[in-house]
């Protein structure tokens, strides 16, 4: 870029993590601060020194104002900006992160690059351009969003893929199936599922995932592993039974043309109230454990493979559980939901409800600081949440007045790589538009009971006799 931009004001930041700020008449005198950053006021007027990028999308947005420039600053890589345990972090720069749908083209952190990587890596992931190494765990957000599916955010998902081959999703929210398939991963490894519970924001899309399996070649059962509920009606073995019946009529129509032994599910229901191993196989173990969400029926998982932990919460209130089984876990993804004042501002949801849904029923950023701070983690994610400037600032306050650790404000397609000597956070590069390529499948074509009626099959128009006579008459 060749250039330095100055903004007005620079932030202190204290040993407990609070962020003060000096007036407007003392920025000069410590200007020289910001070293190869920029001082931008942002739009909760408080003053933050941030990257080059960052400024530049939000001096475009109208966030900040420039008092003076000096040419030759040098850009930062994502890539340079490494922590190492002890380090300080810059908690003003978390202030002004940019979400990718505004622009901003890093993952939401500033500690994207945790350790010391032993070999390079690009400033995106690009799905299908980087094998995994045998001690390597890859986690992708397919979804990190809210009830409401929205363009830049589908409901909740994250697969973690491992270096020894295993795939598994951990919940499938509703419109993560397209980011899914973006991922390019072979279909008969996409066939793990873990369910948290039963709402459609974190299950609305396993019909999906089990309907295009015949298209797209699956040749094995899905796997799909959930909690009991309060009763069996409201359990993971009737919700699967019952997406199998609303799937009947897609079912038979496939058996007419191709061989659908795919289009099947294991259902491996398991007792939500206890803490209990539901998998182990390949060398990965992983847990169930209780959560605390509305209704009983709500658990978290972790998962651990190779001297590596993962730990996703899914919906839960602050327990116990979760902490005793998340102690000094490698990544612990945990809902960060977004505080009620500003869901009643963007959603118009009467304030008392909205702090109810923040608050009661799920963990809002400060809470999940509280868990970060008893559970020590590499990385600590945010997730579950809204995309707004506005809101990651207020997200990332909130999260710095109970924990002072790295920190990730989850988006959709960010991808996380983990070993046991670094942790990189990036943004992911998904194939757009993509459609699972047909393997195909040894298995016969059964065909259905239920055929076409005379009356329907007399409606017929032969188009084809119809083009070759139109071809005929233009010759």
């Amino acid at each position: 870029m060749g250039h330095r931009i100055i903004f007005a004001l620079i932030p202190l930041i204290l040993s407990i993590g609070l962020i003060s700020v000096l007036p407007f008449s003392d920025a000069s005198e410590y200007s020289q601060i910001c070293i190869e950053k920029v001082w931008l006021e942002n739009s909760k007027g408080k003053i933050v020194c941030v990257s080059l990028a960052t400024a530049d999308t939000l001096v475009e947005r109208g966030w900040g104002t420039i008092l003076e420039v000096h040419e030759d600053a040098p850009e930062e890589s994502v890539m340079d900006m490494r922590y190492m345990p002890g380090d300080e972090i810059d908690f003003a720069a978390e202030l002004t992160l940019v979400p990718q749908v505004d622009g901003g083209d890093r993952a939401l952190t500033v500690t994207p690059v945790i350790g010391t990587p032993d070999r390079e890596f690009s400033e995106k992931y690009v799905v299908g351009t980087e094998e995994l190494r045998e001690d390597e765990m890859r986690i992708t957000f397919c979804g990190t969003g809210m009830p409401f599916p929205v363009y830049q955010q589908a409901s909740a998902c994250v697969i973690v893929e491992l270096g020894n081959g295993d795939v598994f999703l951990f919940d499938l929210g509703a419109d993560s199936i397209g980011r899914v398939n973006g991922m390019q991963i072979d279909v008969d490894k996409l066939n793990k599922v873990f369910l948290g519970h039963l709402h459609l924001d974190h299950a609305g899309d396993l019909g999906i995932l089990w309907a295009q399996g015949g298209f797209a070649g699956r040749s094995v059962p899905l796997e799909v592993y959930g909690p009991s509920g309060p009763n069996h009606e409201l359990g993971t073995e009737v919700f699967v039974e019952h997406t199998l019946a609303a799937g009947q009529w897609d079912l038979e129509s496939r058996k007419v043309g191709i061989p659908t032994q795919g289009m099947s599910i294991n259902t491996h229901e398991f007792d939500f109230s206890k803490t209990q191993v539901i998998y182990e196989e390949n060398g990965v173990t992983i847990t169930s454990f209780p959560a605390i969400h509305i209704l009983d029926g709500a658990v978290s998982f972790r998962l651990d493979w190779n001297d590596l932990s993962f730990v996703f919460s899914s919906d839960t209130e602050p327990n116990k559980f979760l902490v005793e089984n998340s102690q000094n876990v490698d990544v612990l993804i945990h809902e960060g939901f977004i505080p009620g004042q500003t869901m009643s501002d963007i959603t118009g949801m009467p304030l008392e409800i909205a702090i109810w849904v923040s608050e009661e029923i799920h963990t809002p950023p400060d809470a999940a600081g509280v868990v970060y701070d008893m559970t020590n983690p590499r990385l600590a994610v945010l997730y579950h949440v809204i995309l707004t400037q506005e809101v990651i600032t207020e997200s990332f306050e909130l999260l710095r007045t109970t924990y002072d650790g790295p920190s990730l404000y989850g988006e959709d397609l960010v991808t996380i790589n983990v070993t046991p000597d670094y942790i990189i956070s990036r943004p992911t590069e998904i194939v757009k538009n993509a459609y699972p390529e047909y393997k195909s499948v040894d298995g016969e074509i059964t065909g259905s009971e239920f055929v076409i009626s005379e009356w329907l099959e007399d409606a017929r128009i032969d188009w084809k006799s119809i083009k070759e006579e139109k071809l005929k008459e233009t010759q």
